[in-house]
């Protein structure tokens, strides 16, 4: 449903805050949806733009670029650039197949790897990642307490990127 070229200020309307809830048929229903955020998560409107293979324009904002592959599964473009959000949209407002294309393979990438049995499995694995850097952390912490309660001279040192390691040298 790509429309001809018309100006942006007669195509747009910027309504306000609302929930997803509200804005989904309105992103069902347009031919490139940008998303120009300055900080952003995991927007539930760039997966419903996705589900609807609708062309995505994101700022790299921090979530978008997790999901959204630039020129691949839509267009990413700096934050606070007004003129390259204006230059995406034309260049996808005059190139229906090229918008068409990035739309369809966004939807493809979501219906592949953000499904929610996959989103569960990487979230389990990211808490596992993350339970295993306290615990090393701590097994640290309490190697260095009992050189100091011994009074035994020691260097420990330790880090938790990007596989947790510690080590330790005794020193008589």
């Amino acid at each position: 449903s790509r429309t001809s070229s018309v100006s942006a200020r007669s195509a747009s309307a910027f309504d306000g805050f609302w929930d997803v809830e509200y804005i989904r048929p309105h992103i069902q229903d347009v031919d490139i949806y940008v998303q120009p955020s300055i900080s952003e998560g995991l927007a539930k409107t760039l997966i419903e733009a996705m589900a609807y293979s609708t062309p995505i324009i994101a700022t790299c904002s921090g979530g978008p670029q997790e999901i959204i592959k630039d020129e691949v599964s839509g267009k990413i473009v700096p934050i606070k650039d007004p003129k390259s959000i204006a230059k995406a949209i034309k260049e996808l407002n005059g190139d229906y197949k090229y918008a068409n294309k990035l739309g369809e393979s966004a939807n493809i990438f979501l219906l592949r790897e953000l499904k929610i049995d996959s989103t569960i499995k990487k979230t389990l694995e990211i808490y596992k990642t993350i339970l295993k850097v306290r615990q090393d952390s701590l097994l640290l912490y309490s190697l260095n307490n009992y050189c100091v309660k011994n009074r035994q001279s020691h260097f420990i040192f330790g880090t938790s990127a990007p596989r947790p390691f510690f080590a330790g040298i005794k020193l008589h």
